[in-house]
């Protein structure tokens, strides 16, 4: 039975013709929208790399969010996140929820499935230019993606890129990628 390495499963979606990231024309971001935002940080300019924006949060509380709609259903593998694209502002800690409708929302944990998991709170980054990746312990089967911000530095700022690809796995439980 031929498994591929993680290396072949980790697309970077800019880089290859099955991609998912925000402004993408492949798989486009459909849409994307935020708990609040500052004037000229909307959340459409959370692309990571981008010299000219970033998403902000208007507001400086926990669980402040920026919601991804990817327009179909997507396997997610990881995600890297960067801040400000100028200023010294970081997200340093998130959470994931995910959805396939937008409507039953699933929270990121140690494993599949198991209500008794503990939620997962992803480190992010330590400056506001640096990318900062994480990958998942198992596929994401999702249209709609949600960063919980936990923690910043300065103020809640974020560009952010999603690997994976298109399709749906052909179990009904996610696979799992070794660590």
């Amino acid at each position: 039975m031929f498994l591929p390495t993680f290396k072949e499963r980790f697309l970077y979606f800019t880089a290859c013709s099955e991609s998912s990231g925000i402004g993408n024309d492949v798989i486009p971001v459909v849409s994307s929208s935020a708990s609040s935002s500052r004037q000229s940080h909307e959340p459409d300019k959370a692309q990571l790399l981008s010299h000219t924006g970033s998403w902000c949060s208007s507001q400086e509380t926990r669980d402040e969010t920026l919601q991804l709609d990817f327009g179909e259903t997507v396997m997610l593998t990881g995600i890297s996140t960067q801040g400000h694209h100028s200023n010294n502002e970081y997200v340093s800690k998130y959470r994931l929820d995910y959805s396939v409708d937008g409507s039953a929302w699933f929270t990121y944990t140690q494993s599949f499935g198991n209500p008794g998991n503990r939620i997962v709170e992803l480190a992010a980054n330590t400056d506001s230019s640096s990318v900062f990746k994480n990958k998942f312990l198992y596929e994401i089967n999702a249209r709609f993606l949600k960063i919980v911000v936990k923690d910043w530095h300065s103020s809640i700022c974020l560009r952010v890129q999603v690997f994976g690809f298109k399709g749906k796995t052909n179990s009904v439980m996610p696979r799992y990628f070794p660590a």
